[in-house]
Protein backbone atom coordinates (compact mmCIF):
# COMPACT_ATOMS: atom_id res chain seq x y z
CA UNK A 1 0.00 0.00 0.00
CA UNK A 2 2.84 2.36 0.93
CA UNK A 3 4.63 1.55 -2.35
CA UNK A 4 1.44 2.18 -4.33
CA UNK A 5 0.99 5.53 -2.59
CA UNK A 6 4.60 6.52 -3.31
CA UNK A 7 4.07 5.64 -6.96
CA UNK A 8 0.87 7.72 -7.09
CA UNK A 9 2.73 10.70 -5.61
CA UNK A 10 5.52 10.30 -8.17
CA UNK A 11 3.04 10.12 -11.07
CA UNK A 12 1.18 13.21 -9.84
CA UNK A 13 4.44 15.17 -9.53
CA UNK A 14 5.26 14.26 -13.11
CA UNK A 15 1.81 15.37 -14.28
CA UNK A 16 2.23 18.72 -12.52
CA UNK A 17 5.72 19.28 -13.93
CA UNK A 18 4.57 18.36 -17.44
CA UNK A 19 1.71 20.84 -17.16
CA UNK A 20 4.08 23.58 -15.94
CA UNK A 21 6.33 22.88 -18.94
CA UNK A 22 3.28 23.04 -21.22
CA UNK A 23 2.12 26.35 -19.74
CA UNK A 24 5.62 27.79 -20.17
CA UNK A 25 5.79 26.65 -23.82
CA UNK A 26 2.41 28.19 -24.53
CA UNK A 27 3.51 31.49 -22.97
CA UNK A 28 6.46 31.62 -25.36
CA UNK A 29 4.27 30.49 -28.28
CA UNK A 30 2.16 33.64 -27.83
CA UNK A 31 5.07 35.66 -29.25
CA UNK A 32 5.46 39.43 -28.89
CA UNK A 33 2.18 40.63 -30.42
CA UNK A 34 0.31 40.82 -27.10
CA UNK A 35 -3.04 40.13 -28.72
CA UNK A 36 -5.99 37.89 -27.93
CA UNK A 37 -5.66 34.92 -30.26
CA UNK A 38 -5.88 31.14 -30.18
CA UNK A 39 -2.40 30.89 -28.66
CA UNK A 40 -3.49 33.01 -25.71
CA UNK A 41 -6.76 31.09 -25.39
CA UNK A 42 -4.75 27.84 -25.20
CA UNK A 43 -2.41 29.39 -22.61
CA UNK A 44 -5.27 30.48 -20.36
CA UNK A 45 -6.87 27.03 -20.67
CA UNK A 46 -3.60 25.39 -19.62
CA UNK A 47 -3.26 27.83 -16.70
CA UNK A 48 -6.70 26.80 -15.45
CA UNK A 49 -5.81 23.11 -15.80
CA UNK A 50 -2.55 23.60 -13.90
CA UNK A 51 -4.32 25.39 -11.04
CA UNK A 52 -6.85 22.54 -10.81
CA UNK A 53 -4.07 19.92 -10.94
CA UNK A 54 -2.10 21.62 -8.16
CA UNK A 55 -5.22 21.81 -5.98
CA UNK A 56 -5.25 18.00 -5.68
CA UNK A 57 -3.57 16.01 -2.93
CA UNK A 58 0.00 14.78 -3.38
CA UNK A 59 -1.24 11.47 -4.75
CA UNK A 60 -3.44 13.20 -7.33
CA UNK A 61 -6.72 12.54 -5.53
CA UNK A 62 -9.25 15.25 -4.79
CA UNK A 63 -9.08 16.84 -1.37
CA UNK A 64 -12.12 16.32 0.87
CA UNK A 65 -14.66 19.05 0.24
CA UNK A 66 -14.67 21.57 3.05
CA UNK A 67 -17.86 21.86 5.03
CA UNK A 68 -19.93 24.82 3.88
CA UNK A 69 -19.88 27.62 6.43
CA UNK A 70 -23.04 29.34 7.57
CA UNK A 71 -23.32 33.12 7.41
CA UNK A 72 -22.87 33.22 11.18
CA UNK A 73 -19.71 31.10 11.03
CA UNK A 74 -18.26 33.34 8.30
CA UNK A 75 -19.01 36.41 10.39
CA UNK A 76 -17.40 34.87 13.47
CA UNK A 77 -14.28 33.95 11.49
CA UNK A 78 -14.04 37.46 10.00
CA UNK A 79 -14.48 39.05 13.43
CA UNK A 80 -11.71 36.85 14.83
CA UNK A 81 -9.33 37.95 12.04
CA UNK A 82 -10.18 41.62 12.60
CA UNK A 83 -9.58 41.24 16.33
CA UNK A 84 -6.28 39.41 15.78
CA UNK A 85 -5.11 42.16 13.42
CA UNK A 86 -6.17 44.91 15.83
CA UNK A 87 -4.27 43.25 18.70
CA UNK A 88 -1.19 42.92 16.46
CA UNK A 89 -1.32 46.61 15.53
CA UNK A 90 -1.68 47.77 19.13
CA UNK A 91 1.06 45.41 20.32
CA UNK A 92 3.36 47.01 17.74
CA UNK A 93 2.61 50.62 18.73
CA UNK A 94 0.16 51.48 15.93
CA UNK A 95 -2.29 54.01 17.34
CA UNK A 96 -5.62 54.05 15.50
CA UNK A 97 -8.03 55.68 17.94
CA UNK A 98 -9.47 58.00 15.27
CA UNK A 99 -10.01 55.35 12.57
CA UNK A 100 -11.24 51.77 12.35
CA UNK A 101 -10.90 48.96 9.83
CA UNK A 102 -14.22 47.63 8.50
CA UNK A 103 -15.06 44.93 5.98
CA UNK A 104 -18.55 45.82 4.74
CA UNK A 105 -17.76 48.60 2.25
CA UNK A 106 -18.48 48.41 -1.49
CA UNK A 107 -14.74 47.93 -2.00
CA UNK A 108 -14.52 45.27 0.72
CA UNK A 109 -12.15 46.29 3.51
CA UNK A 110 -11.49 49.95 4.21
CA UNK A 111 -10.98 52.55 6.92
CA UNK A 112 -13.69 54.71 8.50
CA UNK A 113 -13.51 57.62 10.91
CA UNK A 114 -14.22 56.74 14.56
CA UNK A 115 -14.70 60.45 15.30
CA UNK A 116 -14.81 63.73 13.41
CA UNK A 117 -11.41 64.36 11.82
CA UNK A 118 -10.04 67.67 10.57
CA UNK A 119 -7.97 68.11 7.42
CA UNK A 120 -4.28 67.75 8.23
CA UNK A 121 -4.91 65.74 11.40
CA UNK A 122 -2.55 62.77 11.79
CA UNK A 123 -4.51 59.53 11.35
CA UNK A 124 -1.96 56.75 10.73
CA UNK A 125 1.58 56.13 11.94
CA UNK A 126 3.28 52.85 11.02
CA UNK A 127 6.68 51.98 12.58
CA UNK A 128 9.38 50.60 10.25
CA UNK A 129 9.50 47.09 11.73
CA UNK A 130 5.93 46.42 10.51
CA UNK A 131 6.78 46.99 6.84
CA UNK A 132 7.37 44.03 4.52
CA UNK A 133 10.34 45.29 2.53
CA UNK A 134 12.69 44.30 -0.24
CA UNK A 135 15.57 44.67 2.21
CA UNK A 136 13.81 42.21 4.50
CA UNK A 137 13.71 39.69 1.66
CA UNK A 138 17.41 40.09 0.90
CA UNK A 139 18.87 40.54 4.37
CA UNK A 140 16.39 38.99 6.81
CA UNK A 141 17.17 36.12 9.14
CA UNK A 142 15.38 33.43 7.13
CA UNK A 143 16.07 30.57 4.72
CA UNK A 144 14.70 32.54 1.74
CA UNK A 145 17.72 34.87 1.75
CA UNK A 146 19.97 32.48 -0.18
CA UNK A 147 17.23 31.77 -2.74
CA UNK A 148 16.72 35.52 -3.33
CA UNK A 149 20.37 36.52 -3.51
CA UNK A 150 21.34 33.64 -5.83
CA UNK A 151 18.57 34.42 -8.32
CA UNK A 152 19.27 36.89 -11.14
CA UNK A 153 15.59 37.34 -11.95
CA UNK A 154 14.73 38.30 -8.38
CA UNK A 155 17.68 40.69 -8.29
CA UNK A 156 16.48 42.54 -11.38
CA UNK A 157 12.70 42.52 -10.75
CA UNK A 158 12.14 44.04 -7.27
CA UNK A 159 8.35 43.60 -7.29
CA UNK A 160 8.74 39.90 -8.06
CA UNK A 161 11.26 39.53 -5.24
CA UNK A 162 8.82 41.19 -2.82
CA UNK A 163 6.03 38.85 -4.00
CA UNK A 164 8.21 35.79 -3.34
CA UNK A 165 9.03 37.12 0.13
CA UNK A 166 5.31 37.64 0.83
CA UNK A 167 4.56 34.09 -0.30
CA UNK A 168 7.37 32.80 1.91
CA UNK A 169 5.94 34.63 4.94
CA UNK A 170 2.44 33.38 4.13
CA UNK A 171 3.52 29.74 4.29
CA UNK A 172 5.70 30.21 7.39
CA UNK A 173 4.13 28.57 10.43
CA UNK A 174 4.98 31.41 12.81
CA UNK A 175 5.32 34.47 10.58
CA UNK A 176 5.45 37.79 12.43
CA UNK A 177 3.29 39.22 9.62
CA UNK A 178 0.60 36.50 9.79
CA UNK A 179 -2.18 38.74 11.23
CA UNK A 180 -1.67 41.19 8.35
CA UNK A 181 -1.39 38.53 5.65
CA UNK A 182 -4.61 36.87 6.84
CA UNK A 183 -6.40 40.22 6.38
CA UNK A 184 -5.37 40.53 2.73
CA UNK A 185 -7.95 39.75 0.01
CA UNK A 186 -8.23 36.07 -0.90
CA UNK A 187 -8.55 36.97 -4.59
CA UNK A 188 -8.14 40.03 -6.79
CA UNK A 189 -9.98 41.56 -9.74
CA UNK A 190 -6.76 42.52 -11.50
CA UNK A 191 -7.00 41.59 -15.22
CA UNK A 192 -3.95 39.33 -14.84
CA UNK A 193 -6.40 36.89 -13.18
CA UNK A 194 -9.16 37.17 -15.80
CA UNK A 195 -10.29 34.46 -18.21
CA UNK A 196 -10.26 34.75 -22.01
CA UNK A 197 -13.88 35.88 -22.41
CA UNK A 198 -13.38 38.51 -19.71
CA UNK A 199 -10.20 39.79 -21.36
CA UNK A 200 -12.13 40.20 -24.63
CA UNK A 201 -14.08 42.98 -22.93
CA UNK A 202 -10.85 44.90 -22.44
CA UNK A 203 -9.71 46.84 -25.49
CA UNK A 204 -6.84 48.99 -26.66
CA UNK A 205 -3.63 49.41 -24.69
CA UNK A 206 -5.13 47.96 -21.48
CA UNK A 207 -5.72 44.65 -23.25
CA UNK A 208 -2.23 44.54 -24.78
CA UNK A 209 -0.52 45.40 -21.49
CA UNK A 210 -2.52 42.73 -19.67
CA UNK A 211 -1.66 40.03 -22.22
CA UNK A 212 2.03 40.95 -21.90
CA UNK A 213 1.80 40.78 -18.10
CA UNK A 214 0.14 37.35 -18.17
CA UNK A 215 2.83 35.89 -20.45
CA UNK A 216 5.69 37.34 -18.42
CA UNK A 217 4.19 36.19 -15.12
CA UNK A 218 3.80 32.62 -16.38
CA UNK A 219 7.41 32.56 -17.62
CA UNK A 220 8.57 33.87 -14.24
CA UNK A 221 6.60 31.20 -12.40
CA UNK A 222 7.99 28.37 -14.53
CA UNK A 223 11.55 29.59 -14.01
CA UNK A 224 11.14 30.12 -10.26
CA UNK A 225 9.46 26.73 -9.89
CA UNK A 226 12.63 25.14 -11.28
CA UNK A 227 14.74 27.21 -8.88
CA UNK A 228 12.47 26.13 -6.01
CA UNK A 229 13.26 22.50 -6.77
CA UNK A 230 16.98 23.26 -6.55
CA UNK A 231 16.80 25.30 -3.33
CA UNK A 232 13.87 23.43 -1.72
CA UNK A 233 12.65 26.78 -0.37
CA UNK A 234 8.94 26.08 -0.84
CA UNK A 235 6.90 22.90 -0.75
CA UNK A 236 4.81 21.87 -3.80
CA UNK A 237 1.68 22.76 -1.81
CA UNK A 238 2.81 26.34 -1.13
CA UNK A 239 4.40 27.23 -4.48
CA UNK A 240 1.40 26.64 -6.70
CA UNK A 241 0.56 28.91 -9.62
CA UNK A 242 -2.58 30.06 -7.80
CA UNK A 243 -0.54 31.08 -4.74
CA UNK A 244 2.06 32.78 -6.95
CA UNK A 245 -0.60 34.80 -8.81
CA UNK A 246 -2.08 35.83 -5.46
CA UNK A 247 1.30 37.09 -4.22
CA UNK A 248 2.03 38.91 -7.49
CA UNK A 249 -1.44 40.50 -7.45
CA UNK A 250 -1.00 41.59 -3.84
CA UNK A 251 2.30 43.30 -4.56
CA UNK A 252 1.10 44.84 -7.83
CA UNK A 253 -1.87 46.43 -6.10
CA UNK A 254 -0.27 47.41 -2.76
CA UNK A 255 3.46 48.07 -3.27
CA UNK A 256 4.93 51.46 -2.42
CA UNK A 257 8.36 52.94 -2.88
CA UNK A 258 9.85 54.13 0.40
CA UNK A 259 13.19 55.76 1.26
CA UNK A 260 16.11 53.47 2.04
CA UNK A 261 18.81 55.76 3.35
CA UNK A 262 19.44 59.28 2.10
CA UNK A 263 19.38 58.61 -1.65
CA UNK A 264 18.19 55.06 -2.28
CA UNK A 265 14.65 53.66 -2.17
CA UNK A 266 13.02 50.24 -1.94
CA UNK A 267 9.63 48.60 -2.41
CA UNK A 268 7.48 47.79 0.61
CA UNK A 269 4.04 46.68 1.75
CA UNK A 270 2.64 48.93 4.49
CA UNK A 271 0.18 47.06 6.75
CA UNK A 272 -3.02 48.88 7.82
CA UNK A 273 -2.19 52.03 5.82
CA UNK A 274 -2.62 50.04 2.59
CA UNK A 275 -6.21 49.23 3.55
CA UNK A 276 -7.32 52.81 2.90
CA UNK A 277 -9.09 53.13 -0.45
CA UNK A 278 -8.31 55.73 -3.11
CA UNK A 279 -9.89 59.08 -3.95
CA UNK A 280 -8.77 62.10 -5.95
CA UNK A 281 -7.00 64.58 -3.71
CA UNK A 282 -3.49 65.32 -2.52
CA UNK A 283 -0.57 63.34 -1.15
CA UNK A 284 -0.65 63.31 2.64
CA UNK A 285 1.62 60.33 3.38
CA UNK A 286 5.28 60.93 4.18
CA UNK A 287 8.23 58.93 5.49
CA UNK A 288 10.22 60.36 8.38
CA UNK A 289 13.00 58.40 10.09
CA UNK A 290 11.59 55.20 8.63
CA UNK A 291 8.10 55.86 10.04
CA UNK A 292 5.09 56.08 7.70
CA UNK A 293 2.96 59.08 8.70
CA UNK A 294 -0.37 59.88 7.07
CA UNK A 295 -2.68 62.81 7.74
CA UNK A 296 -6.25 63.44 6.58
CA UNK A 297 -6.42 65.06 3.14
CA UNK A 298 -9.80 66.61 4.02
CA UNK A 299 -12.33 66.81 6.84
CA UNK A 300 -14.03 63.48 7.62
CA UNK A 301 -17.16 63.04 9.70
CA UNK A 302 -17.57 60.19 12.17
CA UNK A 303 -18.57 57.04 10.26
CA UNK A 304 -17.34 58.38 6.90
CA UNK A 305 -14.88 56.30 4.89
CA UNK A 306 -11.30 57.56 5.10
CA UNK A 307 -9.68 57.66 1.69
CA UNK A 308 -6.16 58.58 0.65
CA UNK A 309 -4.71 59.72 -2.67
CA UNK A 310 -2.60 57.00 -4.31
CA UNK A 311 -1.04 59.44 -6.77
CA UNK A 312 -1.70 60.60 -10.32
CA UNK A 313 -2.60 57.48 -12.30
CA UNK A 314 -4.74 57.05 -15.42
CA UNK A 315 -7.61 54.58 -15.32
CA UNK A 316 -5.68 52.09 -17.46
CA UNK A 317 -3.02 51.79 -14.76
CA UNK A 318 -5.57 51.73 -11.95
CA UNK A 319 -7.40 48.87 -13.67
CA UNK A 320 -4.35 46.76 -14.56
CA UNK A 321 -2.40 47.23 -11.35
CA UNK A 322 -5.11 47.82 -8.75
CA UNK A 323 -8.33 46.42 -10.12
CA UNK A 324 -10.58 49.49 -10.25
CA UNK A 325 -11.32 52.61 -12.30
CA UNK A 326 -12.78 55.97 -11.27
CA UNK A 327 -15.03 58.42 -13.14
CA UNK A 328 -13.82 61.96 -13.85
CA UNK A 329 -10.21 60.95 -13.22
CA UNK A 330 -8.21 64.17 -13.66
CA UNK A 331 -5.12 62.06 -14.44
CA UNK A 332 -6.78 59.98 -17.14
CA UNK A 333 -5.19 59.72 -20.59
CA UNK A 334 -5.41 57.64 -23.76
CA UNK A 335 -2.58 56.47 -25.99
CA UNK A 336 -2.69 57.15 -29.73
CA UNK A 337 -0.38 55.27 -32.09
CA UNK A 338 0.88 57.45 -34.94
CA UNK A 339 2.42 55.56 -37.86
CA UNK A 340 4.71 57.74 -39.99
CA UNK A 341 4.10 57.46 -43.74
CA UNK A 342 7.23 55.82 -45.17
CA UNK A 343 6.55 57.30 -48.61
CA UNK A 344 6.68 60.83 -47.22
CA UNK A 345 9.70 62.95 -48.18
CA UNK A 346 10.16 63.88 -44.51
CA UNK A 347 10.13 60.26 -43.29
CA UNK A 348 13.95 59.83 -43.04
CA UNK A 349 14.37 63.08 -41.11
CA UNK A 350 11.46 62.40 -38.75
CA UNK A 351 12.76 58.90 -38.08
CA UNK A 352 16.15 60.45 -37.30
CA UNK A 353 14.57 62.78 -34.76
CA UNK A 354 12.12 60.36 -33.17
CA UNK A 355 14.14 57.16 -33.54
CA UNK A 356 11.10 55.14 -34.62
CA UNK A 357 8.65 54.57 -37.46
CA UNK A 358 5.64 54.78 -35.17
CA UNK A 359 5.10 56.90 -32.08
CA UNK A 360 2.80 56.41 -29.10
CA UNK A 361 1.34 59.74 -27.99
CA UNK A 362 -0.16 59.91 -24.50
CA UNK A 363 -2.88 62.56 -24.38
CA UNK A 364 -5.44 63.87 -21.90
CA UNK A 365 -8.92 64.97 -22.90
CA UNK A 366 -10.23 68.29 -24.19
CA UNK A 367 -8.14 71.29 -25.17
CA UNK A 368 -5.21 70.14 -23.05
CA UNK A 369 -5.09 66.88 -25.00
CA UNK A 370 -5.23 68.65 -28.34
CA UNK A 371 -2.22 70.75 -27.37
CA UNK A 372 -0.39 67.57 -26.36
CA UNK A 373 -1.22 65.84 -29.63
CA UNK A 374 -0.98 68.56 -32.31
CA UNK A 375 2.82 69.11 -32.20
CA UNK A 376 3.49 65.70 -33.75
CA UNK A 377 1.05 66.33 -36.59
CA UNK A 378 2.57 69.76 -37.17
CA UNK A 379 5.91 68.00 -37.57
CA UNK A 380 4.38 65.67 -40.16
CA UNK A 381 3.12 68.71 -42.09
CA UNK A 382 6.50 70.46 -42.22
CA UNK A 383 8.67 70.51 -45.33
CA UNK A 384 11.83 68.43 -45.59
CA UNK A 385 13.93 71.59 -45.32
CA UNK A 386 12.15 72.68 -42.14
CA UNK A 387 12.61 69.30 -40.49
CA UNK A 388 16.31 69.22 -41.41
CA UNK A 389 16.90 72.39 -39.38
CA UNK A 390 15.76 70.60 -36.20
CA UNK A 391 18.80 69.06 -34.53
CA UNK A 392 17.54 67.76 -31.19
CA UNK A 393 14.45 67.17 -29.05
CA UNK A 394 14.63 70.62 -27.49
CA UNK A 395 14.46 72.28 -30.90
CA UNK A 396 11.73 69.83 -31.93
CA UNK A 397 9.60 70.82 -28.95
CA UNK A 398 10.12 74.51 -29.67
CA UNK A 399 9.31 74.25 -33.39
CA UNK A 400 6.34 71.87 -33.13
CA UNK A 401 4.52 73.94 -30.52
CA UNK A 402 4.47 76.91 -32.90
CA UNK A 403 1.46 77.17 -35.20
CA UNK A 404 2.02 76.65 -38.92
CA UNK A 405 0.42 78.71 -41.66
CA UNK A 406 -3.38 78.40 -41.82
CA UNK A 407 -3.46 75.73 -44.53
CA UNK A 408 -0.95 73.39 -42.90
CA UNK A 409 -2.35 74.00 -39.40
CA UNK A 410 -5.75 72.95 -40.71
CA UNK A 411 -4.18 69.85 -42.27
CA UNK A 412 -2.48 68.93 -38.97
CA UNK A 413 -5.82 69.19 -37.14
CA UNK A 414 -7.51 67.04 -39.81
CA UNK A 415 -4.78 64.39 -39.52
CA UNK A 416 -5.22 64.31 -35.75
CA UNK A 417 -9.00 64.00 -36.03
CA UNK A 418 -8.68 61.23 -38.62
CA UNK A 419 -6.44 59.22 -36.29
CA UNK A 420 -8.89 59.68 -33.41
CA UNK A 421 -11.78 58.51 -35.60
CA UNK A 422 -9.73 55.49 -36.68
CA UNK A 423 -8.93 54.72 -33.04
CA UNK A 424 -12.62 54.89 -32.13
CA UNK A 425 -13.48 52.60 -35.05
CA UNK A 426 -11.26 49.87 -33.56
CA UNK A 427 -13.74 49.45 -30.71
CA UNK A 428 -16.53 46.98 -31.59
CA UNK A 429 -19.02 49.06 -29.58
CA UNK A 430 -19.89 52.75 -29.53
CA UNK A 431 -19.80 55.03 -26.51
CA UNK A 432 -23.60 55.00 -26.33
CA UNK A 433 -23.75 51.21 -26.52
CA UNK A 434 -21.24 50.92 -23.67
CA UNK A 435 -23.18 53.39 -21.52
CA UNK A 436 -26.37 51.41 -22.18
CA UNK A 437 -24.52 48.22 -21.18
CA UNK A 438 -23.65 49.72 -17.80
CA UNK A 439 -27.37 50.00 -17.03
CA UNK A 440 -27.64 46.20 -17.15
CA UNK A 441 -26.61 43.55 -14.63
CA UNK A 442 -23.17 42.09 -15.33
CA UNK A 443 -20.19 40.59 -13.56
CA UNK A 444 -17.87 42.94 -11.70
CA UNK A 445 -15.02 42.22 -14.10
CA UNK A 446 -17.10 42.91 -17.20
CA UNK A 447 -18.36 46.11 -15.62
CA UNK A 448 -14.77 47.23 -14.96
CA UNK A 449 -13.83 46.57 -18.59
CA UNK A 450 -16.86 48.44 -19.95
CA UNK A 451 -16.26 51.38 -17.60
CA UNK A 452 -12.64 51.56 -18.78
CA UNK A 453 -13.83 51.63 -22.41
CA UNK A 454 -16.32 54.39 -21.62
CA UNK A 455 -13.68 56.59 -20.01
CA UNK A 456 -11.28 56.06 -22.94
CA UNK A 457 -13.97 56.93 -25.48
CA UNK A 458 -15.04 60.02 -23.56
CA UNK A 459 -11.48 61.33 -23.84
CA UNK A 460 -11.34 60.52 -27.58
CA UNK A 461 -14.68 62.23 -28.23
CA UNK A 462 -13.55 65.30 -26.29
CA UNK A 463 -10.57 65.58 -28.66
CA UNK A 464 -12.98 65.77 -31.60
CA UNK A 465 -15.17 68.48 -30.05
Amino acid sequence: MAAANRNAIKVHKEHVQNKIDEVNRRAYACGDNNVLDENLRALLKSIKELIELQSLKQDGKKKPQAKAESAKEKEQKANALFKEFDVWLKKNSVQSDSIALVGDLNEGNGLVASKDIKEGEKIIEIPPHLLITLKGAKEGNHSLKEFVNDNEMLKTVPALCLAIYLLYEKQALASFYAPYIRMLPKEYNLPINWEYEELKELQGLAQRETVKLIKNTIKQYAYLHTMRLEHKTFTPATFTLEAFLWAVSTVMSRQNEIPDGEKASQLALIPFWDMANHAEGKMTTFFEDGVVRCSAMQDFQKGEQIRIFYGRRPNRELLIYQGFVIPNNSSDVVTLVVNIDKSSTVFPEIKRLLGAESIEVVVAGGEEGKEMCLPLFRLLCMSEEEVKTIQDMEQLKEKSTQKLDDEREKKAVQMMQKLIQETLSLYPTTLKQDKDLLEKNMSQRKKLAVQARVYDKEILHSLLA
